[in-house]
């Protein structure tokens, strides 16, 4: 066991190194594709052993799959914020989400060696299954009650179709639509659906949010 980590989750030690991998393979993949990075240069620009690197993660497939998922969290939580401040008050669904999607569209794209070398590279069913039940939570706002399964595999299906659509949005480089573009068809699409199942009734974004 190397004495600068303990798998123990709870010891602070575990978190840090945890933390600095992330960091680290995020650093690397925004430098070079994942196929010319290796474990050696991600332990070494994390400052870590690498039996710790094993303790977190089994492969750098894995931990390319963690940064990019972390990195998009962030990515939402920031334009979330900034999609209260961007939008103007009691505005309807589709004009925020087309505001809230452009900012995450530009944020891929500023970074899109990072996502596409992820999607190309280091995805997995598995992967894709998270990042679907990532996107399908952060569609609509926080809900305090219970959705029908109705209303869960209508977000499921729809985020489904969001993963698949930026995906090939993205891939297509400099043929691809802008963000601003591609953000309104998405907003407008997601809309529709919601609507259909009642999912937008209600949805006001007040200066108090």
């Amino acid at each position: 066991m190397p004495s600068d980590v303990s798998p123990n989750p709870a010891d602070p030690r575990f978190q840090r190194s945890y933390d600095s991998l992330v960091r680290a393979v995020t650093e690397l993949l925004d430098e070079a594709p994942l196929n010319k990075c290796s474990i050696a240069q991600l332990v070494q620009r994390a400052g870590v052993a690498r039996p710790t690197f094993y303790q977190h993660f089994p492969d750098l497939q894995a931990a390319a799959q963690r940064a990019a998922l972390m990195r998009l969290e962030n990515a939402f939580t920031f334009v979330e914020e900034q999609g209260k401040l961007l939008s103007p008050p009691n505005v309807a669904f589709a004009e925020s989400m087309e505001v809230e999607t452009a900012l995450i569209l530009d944020h891929m794209c500023a970074h899109q060696s990072f996502y596409l070398t992820v999607f190309n590279d280091a995805a997995t069913s598995a992967f894709f299954d998270d990042l679907v039940t990532f996107v399908s939570g952060r569609i609509l706002p926080p809900y305090e009650g219970v959705r029908t399964e109705a209303e869960g595999d209508c977000l499921t299906v729809l985020g489904g179709g969001l993963v698949w659509t930026v995906v090939h949005w993205l891939r297509q480089g400099t043929t691809r639509e802008t963000p601003k573009v591609m953000a309104k068809r998405i907003a407008t699409t997601s809309a529709t659906i919601l609507d259909a199942f009642g999912l937008t009734l209600g949805f006001v974004r007040s200066d108090s949010e």
